[in-house]
């Protein structure tokens, strides 16, 4: 989970959820919310609500909506690197490129992905 942003503050940071996520589908090209570890699963989850509701309003404000993406950036940065940060993360990803077709370790999507942050 982030260190900061919404999903923080009003997941994690209430004690709902350990970890409070969202999560892309590649092979089906969704996008949904997981919560792991959670004292209130259903807490959790309108939490998550509370926070979709409010996107709007965010969005409205450009330095919200610029704070966002740089939050946004960076936590999918720490993602791609925390990875790759111990041996068994890098052989986990090895295998992961592997079963997505890619001919390199560190895989095509997340290469691409960082290109483009």
């Amino acid at each position: 989970s982030r260190s900061e942003g919404p999903l923080w503050v009003g997941v994690r940071g209430q004690g709902l959820a350990y970890h409070a996520g969202l999560e892309l589908g590649v092979l089906t090209g969704q996008l949904f919310y997981t919560s792991h570890e959670c004292s209130s699963p259903a807490k959790a989850v309108a939490a998550f609500h509370r926070i979709l509701e409010g996107v709007p309003a965010m969005l409205a404000s450009p330095e919200e909506a610029r704070r966002a993406i740089a939050e946004t950036r960076a936590a999918v940065l720490f993602t791609l690197h925390s990875r790759r940060s111990t041996a068994s993360g890098v052989m986990h990803q090895a295998i992961r490129s592997f079963f997505q077709g890619s001919d390199s370790p560190e895989g095509d999507l997340d290469r691409d992905v960082e290109r483009l942050l």
